[in-house]
């Protein structure tokens, strides 16, 4: 007889941890998504340039994905994400390639 194999989502709940691992997570990502908030500027050239650099962050892997998700949640950014996004992209990959 074989050994007897673990179901996939009994795995995948090991990996993730126990809920109160998963809840700390989650409260230190709305924490620092808070503090990122607290921190925008209120002037709407600004709040652009601002949610484009927390853009670029994500995509050069300094800032967790999650985080900004959260914060673009908490600030009801949708709109300002789609202007800013294309351009950041461009930049991000520009001084990736090094031109």
């Amino acid at each position: 007889m074989g050994k007897k194999r673990t179901p996939p989502h009994i795995v995948q709940m090991q990996a993730e941890g126990t809920k109160a691992d998963r809840n700390l997570t989650r409260e230190g990502t709305y924490e620092e998504a808070q503090e990122l908030a607290n921190k925008m500027p209120t002037f709407p050239p600004d709040k652009l340039i601002y949610i484009r650099n927390l853009v670029q962050k994500v995509l050069r892997k300094e800032l967790d994905l999650e985080v900004l998700k959260v914060f673009i949640r908490l600030t009801n950014s949708y709109m300002e994400l789609e202007s800013v996004y294309p351009r950041a992209k461009m930049l991000s990959e520009r001084r990736y390639n090094g031109k």
